[in-house]
C-alpha cells in the first residue's frame, strides 16, 4: 500500500490527497498546524499539542474542528503506513477552508483537516546529539502572532535558509537591542553556573512587544528539569550572554534536546554537548518511557 494521508475524513494515497487551488489555507496560509512524534509506540504528548492547536484555532477563529477525533485518526493513519515499530513525524493541519476573491474570512465555512504520519530514521540523526549543531544570530523578519503555530511560517522559512547559507543547523531571532527569542522552529535554552534559562514568553522592548512560541517540548522540559532538581529561570537574556553560556541546546517536538556547540562560529564552552544537557536529555527520555493507561498503537 502506497503512503496514506488523512484528509477531510478520508484516508487516501497521499499523491492523491488534494484541497483546491483557491482554498484558503493555500491562497493566505490562514490556518494553523502541529508537528508531533511518534517513537516507542506512542504519539509523544499528544494532548499538549491537541490543546495548543485548538487554542490556535479559537484565536483564529476556526470553528467546526472535532478536535476529539484527532487522536483515534493519527494512530490508524500510522498502522495503515506501517510505521508502529518505527518513528514517524506526524502533522496536523487545520485550515479555513473555502475560497473566493478576497481576504475577508467568509462567514461560514467548513475547515479543511490534514494528518500525515511520515518515517523518521534516528540513526542518521545520532550524530547530532554526539557532536552538537551550529547556530547563528538572525535579525530578520520575525513572525507575525509568534505564539501560535500558524500556516503562516515564511519567516522560519527565510530564518532557516539564511542558517543554511552560513552552514548552521538553524538561525536564533535576536531583537534590534540584543535580545533572544528563539530559532526558526524551536526554543533556545542556555546553561550558566548549573541554572537553566530560556525566554519568557512575552517581553517588551522599546515599547514593542514580542512573543515567542510556548513550545510543548519546551514546557515539558521545564517541568522535568524542575522534577530532576535542576535551577530553572524563565528569563531575558542577550546575545552577548547566549555567546558566553556554558552549555547551550535546542528544543523541538520531533528532535527533543539538541545540543548546540556553536553559535555565529564561537565554541559554546568546550565546543561539545555539555554535562548539564546531557543528564536533562537523559531525564526527558526517561519521562516517555511511563506511558499512561488506555492508548496503544495497537487497534
Amino acid at each position: 500500500m502506497k503512503e496514506q494521508a488523512h484528509i477531510n475524513g478520508r484516508f487516501a494515497d497521499i499523491g492523491k490527497a488534494v484541497i483546491g487551488v483557491s482554498d484558503r489555507g493555500l491562497a493566505y496560509g490562514d490556518g494553523a498546524f502541529e508537528t508531533i512524534l511518534y517513537k516507542d509506540g506512542t504519539v509523544r504528548l499528544l494532548k499538549a499539542h491537541i490543546q495548543r492547536l485548538g487554542a490556535s484555532l479559537k484565536e483564529l477563529g476556526i470553528r467546526g474542528c472535532n478536535l476529539h477525533t484527532f487522536e483515534s485518526r493519527i494512530y490508524q493513519l500510522i498502522e495503515l503506513n506501517r510505521l508502529t515499530r518505527g518513528c514517524a513525524k506526524i502533522k496536523i493541519i487545520v485550515e479555513r477552508g473555502g475560497g473566493g476573491p478576497s481576504h475577508l474570512p467568509p462567514v461560514k465555512t467548513k475547515p479543511v483537516i490534514i494528518i500525515t504520519a511520515t518515517g523518521l530514521d534516528y540513526k542518521k540523526a545520532s550524530a547530532l546529539y554526539s557532536s552538537g549543531v551550529s547556530t547563528v544570530g538572525y535579525t530578520g523578519a520575525i513572525r507575525a502572532l509568534a505564539h501560535l503555530k500558524t500556516l503562516n511560517y515564511l519567516p522560519s522559512v527565510l530564518a532557516k535558509a539564511y542558517a543554511a547559507r552560513h552552514k548552521a543547523y538553524d538561525a536564533i531571532y535576536i531583537t534590534p537591542k540584543g535580545r533572544v527569542l528563539e530559532a526558526s522552529a524551536s526554543n533556545v535554552f542556555i546553561v550558566k553556573d548549573n541554572t537553566l534559562i530560556t525566554p519568557m514568553l512575552q517581553t517588551r522592548e522599546s515599547g514593542v512587544s514580542y512573543a515567542i512560541l510556548p513550545g510543548v517540548t519546551r514546557a515539558h522540559v521545564l517541568k522535568v528539569a524542575m522534577a530532576a532538581g535542576f535551577r530553572v529561570k524563565e528569563k531575558t537574556f542577550t546575545r552577548k550572554e547566549l555567546l558566553d553560556a556554558d552549555e547551550v541546546f535546542l528544543t523541538n517536538s520531533i528532535t527533543g534536546i539538541l545540543p548546540v556547540t556553536r553559535v555565529d562560529g564561537k565554541k559554546v564552552g568546550k565546543g561539545l554537548p555539555g554535562p548539564v544537557t546531557a543528564k536533562l536529555a537523559a531525564a526527558y527520555e526517561a519521562s516517555f518511557t511511563k506511558r499512561p493507561p488506555g492508548r496503544t498503537s495497537k487497534k
